[in-house]
């Protein structure tokens, strides 16, 4: 058979297909299975929904948040942290560990400097920061839980991210049990009027509200918190509304302010709760930090609103 000029032009571009385009596409295929297949460490989301991907385990590691650096303590791997926040001081050993400042004012040269392969970052991270941190090529996980549940699973997802896994479900199933075994103390349990005082008089009347860890606590603990309805987990709410409905127990943290000053304050003096004395300083630490002490928090708090059931 003879090919013409215009058959000739065809078959020439079906050789070309075959002997160069197949391979790069046979390539291409193979490289797509080969990514997907790379073997990390890790790779999954952190608690903000990022993706965060580590090739090997971690050796070094930077803490933006008190609940984290308590996490990667009680799982065993102190050694890995080189670097901590100004305010994470439990256990006394992370006082001495290098420090990059705090939760809003974090010294990002310094942890760039630093280089270390992970960093366990709170809830306060900025998009933008993290950015800057992975553009310099540092793996970050914001680990920081936001209520109980998400406690368990900062534990376990740390405990992954530092190879401690084990240890880390141990520890979740600790605090898991204990929560439970407290609830069901207090559940069918008269529930007293509770309010917290985050802060009050010139720095405003701050508490808490649905979705904030102390709401979640004072539930478990047998209480009503009185400002559950708020439309967020912190505001500030109405002097003359918390008079109004006159708490039978008011609770504050170490940080609430100067809370002997209280008697003397408008509207708290005129509160049933300050008159008899039912006003009591709880331990933040305990309380509101996302860790594996938030049992001992809860066990604190249902012992001050049912110092009946837990003498």
């Amino acid at each position: 058979m003879t090919l013409t000029k215009k058959s000739k032009d065809f078959f020439a571009l079906k050789l070309f297909a075959i002997a160069v385009l197949f391979p790069l596409v046979l390539f291409s295929c193979n490289r797509e299975q080969n990514s997907s297949s790379y073997p990390y460490f890790f790779n999954g989301l952190d608690l903000a929904g990022q993706m965060v991907a580590l090739v090997k385990e971690p050796q070094t590691i930077i803490s933006l948040a008190p609940s984290n650096t308590e996490i990667v303590y009680a799982l065993g791997a102190s050694e890995k942290l080189i670097a901590v926040t100004n305010f994470c001081d439990y256990p006394a050993e992370a006082k001495s560990k290098d420090k990059v400042g705090d939760l809003m004012n974090l010294n990002l040269e310094k942890v760039i400097k630093l280089s270390p392969e992970l960093v366990l970052a709170s809830t306060q991270l900025l998009p933008e920061k993290r950015k800057i941190l992975e553009d310099a090529h540092i793996s970050v996980a914001v680990t920081e839980g936001t209520s109980l549940a998400q406690t368990i699973e900062s534990i376990i997802l740390i405990g992954r991210l530092i190879n401690r896994e084990a240890k880390a479900k141990e520890i979740a199933s600790q605090l898991e049990q204990s929560i439970a075994h407290i609830k069901a103390k207090t559940e069918k349990l008269a529930r007293p009027k509770v309010y917290y005082i985050v802060s009050f008089g010139q720095y405003g009347n701050w508490t808490c509200g649905k979705g904030s860890f102390m709401d979640e606590l004072i539930s478990l603990a047998g209480g009503e918190n009185v400002a559950h309805n708020l439309n967020q987990p912190w505001a500030e709410f109405s002097l003359e509304k918390l008079v109004t409905l006159d708490p039978d127990i008011l609770l504050a943290g170490k940080y609430s302010g100067p809370i002997e000053n209280i008697k003397n304050e408008a509207g708290y003096r005129e509160l049933t709760a300050v008159k008899e004395g039912r006003l009591y300083v709880l331990d933040d630490n305990l309380t509101s930090r996302p860790g594996p002490r938030l049992a001992d928090g809860l066990a604190l708090i249902a012992k001050t609103i049912h110092p009946e059931v837990f003498p």
